[in-house]
């Protein structure tokens, strides 16, 4: 495992198994890093029942192509507040949030094509 991806899992880790995310499980989590330097990041995530608002931390920051939908790819009402999404359901038993972000991903070098 390259340091890259070391310190990507240790970010992940961190931000999912903090205390103020127990409203809501993460299912899945998949990043997708392009070559232009953006990672999409897909999360599904299963709220608690009885809650019909849960706030997911994003994982970086410039946040494009921002989606929320329920788990028939319905439109979720939602609200953004610096890096916290909060997503507003009802009887929803799966949300998904689809974003990219260049905050994730850095470059070393250039390459020139001549």
């Amino acid at each position: 495992m390259n340091k890259k991806a070391i310190v990507l899992s240790i970010f992940l880790l961190s931000v999912l198994s903090s205390p103020a995310l127990g409203q809501y499980t993460v299912e899945t989590l998949e990043l997708s890093v392009y070559e232009d330097g953006y990672v999409k990041v897909t999360q599904i995530i299963v709220p608690d029942e009885y809650t019909v608002v849960v706030d997911v931390p994003l994982l970086g920051k410039n946040v494009k192509g921002l989606m929320v939908g329920d788990e028939n790819n319905n439109p979720l009402l939602y609200k953004l507040n610096n890096y916290t999404l909060s997503a507003y359901f009802e009887n929803v038993t799966a949300i998904k949030v689809t974003y990219y972000t260049p905050g994730l991903n850095f470059q070393r070098g250039t390459y020139l094509d001549y």
